[in-house]
């Protein structure tokens, strides 16, 4: 199943160590990278989004977007033709975002 997927590639992940903690990108980056390559079927929209909270105020969708794009692509999880994120789910007077994985 998703979350058997998901389960093993998280156990099979490097621990966080203090380097995640100085770059807080690279360990963004590290986590959408495992929702992103886990086996999940493309009608399991639920499986393929990922919370993102404590957004800054006034931060754009775009910018979200933007932001895991370049660090997934900085890590080498952004593979295959085009972007990686399908959808950025957010509400324009909170601070949290769901963005969704192709």
């Amino acid at each position: 199943s998703a979350s058997q997927a998901v389960s093993a590639l998280v156990s099979s992940a490097p621990s966080t160590s203090s380097t995640d903690a100085s770059d807080p990108m690279a360990a963004v980056a590290r986590a959408a990278a495992l929702v992103s390559q886990a086996a999940v079927p493309a009608n399991d929209k639920i499986a393929r989004e990922l919370y993102i909270g404590n957004l800054p105020a006034g931060i754009l969708p775009a910018q979200v977007k933007e932001f895991f794009t370049s660090a997934m692509a900085a890590i080498g999880a952004a593979s295959g033709p085009g972007d990686p994120i399908s959808a950025v789910r957010y509400e324009a007077n909170q601070r949290f975002c769901f963005i969704e994985f192709r």
